[in-house]
């Protein structure tokens, strides 16, 4: 009778012991990528990660898991771990995707600071998220969700084991009573079977669509903020024609009554990308101190595109109208300018506002005053401003319009609004049409 009993139980043990087994062998995967990179032709590779899976298991002896590619197999643990190809590919010096004509695509990616947890798992490592190409990648919800399954399936192997001795002695220690003999028997059996259908969840997962147990990193396109612009630094320099005149589809005659300055503003749309300090020629911009992807904006202007400031992007606009192309900067383009005392959407100080007047304010006047420089904008009817705005580097993102009554809506003493006419007509007392080489004369 003992030896049946033994019998049963040692069943019972090998039972949970294979499903240890299996528990081990199953891991969540964060992601599944295939490893395809793209070389600066733009042909197509296959990478092996072999080295990365070995970096990923801390194993010398890990290789690549032929289940999915993407994934290593790791023999020291018994585990799998899965490496993401855009690394694989950046390490090579290679891009995840086909090349584009913005060269900041292919520039190494910017690393990501992890989250801070708020409820930390044990043993759990988070993957390190990236930035590139103006798109971040994390894979940080995937690993917390793997991480909290594996610490799962830990505690309720430590509990059906609990259950599973308790159960064993109550069927050992119980004979002669038939009433402990099933109460054992029935902990033991239901102790296995709770386990059997926790390690089962991700075999019946896995079974109706593989896609809810292999997670993709989530790929989101980086958005830059748009705030009030309060301080777009920029430097005195006189204006390049050398990148413009390469784009017959701008508008830039270069001489009076052949084009509306709306018109021409429209023909800059993107094609203007912002850099501190540029004028319209080729890089470097040495005031530009941002990075984009880890590149010195400095250094670049991207492909098919005209790199420019705020003032100049109005010089140039100016300039392709037919008048006098400053050199000013904003920390002088303004000086002496009419001060923006009252306004409506269409109008300063009484006036109604024309096509080709400039808007703006300078950083020294500012209450409190602002390092550098100010601000400058360009009307183009219908209560619509344009300007190149300096609050991000995206990609032909620079040229932006906004509604005059955005401004005149903030209008007080501290902001020391200043207005410059095309016609160069002065309507508040004290103000003139700027420094020389600011006006609008043809």
């Amino acid at each position: 009778m003992f030896s049946k009993r033994l019998s049963k139980h040692n069943l019972f043990t090998f039972l949970l012991i294979g499903c240890l087994f299996t528990a081990s062998a199953f891991v969540f995967p964060a992601s599944a990528n295939a490893c395809t990179c793209y070389d600066s032709a733009g042909s197509l590779t296959s990478e092996d990660y072999t080295a990365e899976c070995i970096s990923a298991c801390l194993d010398p002896a890990a290789t690549v898991d032929p289940a999915g590619e993407g994934i290593c197999s790791c023999p020291a643990t018994s585990t799998s771990e899965v490496v993401d190809c855009r690394s694989v590919c950046a390490n090579k010096g290679l891009a995840h995707t086909p090349p584009t004509t913005n060269p900041a695509a292919l520039a190494p990616p910017t690393p990501i600071v992890q989250p801070t947890l708020g409820v930390r798992i044990p043993g759990l490592t988070l993957s390190t998220g990236f930035q590139q190409g103006g798109y971040l990648t994390t894979n940080f919800i995937a690993d917390y969700i793997s991480g909290l399954y594996r610490y799962l399936i830990g505690i309720s192997v430590t509990i059906a084991i609990v259950f599973v001795m308790i159960g064993g002695l109550q069927y050992v220690l119980g004979a002669g009573g038939q009433e402990q003999i099933t109460k054992g028997k029935e902990r033991i059996t239901n102790a296995v079977a709770g386990l059997v259908l926790l390690l089962g969840v991700y075999v019946i997962l896995y079974t109706v669509n593989p896609s809810l147990v292999f997670f993709e990193p989530i790929t989101l396109k980086t958005i830059d903020p748009e705030p009030f612009v309060l301080d777009n630094l920029d430097f005195d320099g006189a204006i390049s024609f050398s990148e413009i005149d390469k784009f017959p589809s701008i508008i830039c005659p270069k001489q009076t009554g052949v084009a509306t300055i709306p018109d021409i503003v429209k023909s800059f749309e993107g094609k203007v990308t912002y850099r501190f300090g540029g004028k319209g020629g080729p890089p470097p911009y040495e005031e530009d101190t941002q990075k984009i992807d880890g590149r010195p904006a400095k250094d670049f202007c991207p492909v098919g595109q005209i790199c420019l400031d705020c003032s100049g992007f109005i010089n140039v606009v100016k300039a392709c109208a037919g008048y006098t192309a400053g050199t000013a900067g904003t920390s002088r383009i303004f000086v002496g300018a009419e001060e923006v005392v009252t306004c409506t959407d269409t109008s300063v100080n009484g006036v109604e506002l024309q096509p080709g007047d400039i808007f703006g304010w300078r950083g020294d006047e500012r209450t409190p005053p602002k390092k550098g420089g100010g601000h400058v904008l360009i009307y183009i009817g219908g209560g619509q401003m344009a300007e190149s705005n300096g609050t991000g580097r995206a990609v032909g993102g620079a040229l932006r319009y906004k509604p005059f009554s955005f401004y005149c809506n903030k209008v007080a003493p501290d902001k020391a609004y200043r207005v410059i006419r095309l016609d160069g007509t002065v309507a508040a007392p004290g103000g003139s049409t700027g420094e020389t080489g600011t006006s609008f004369e043809p």
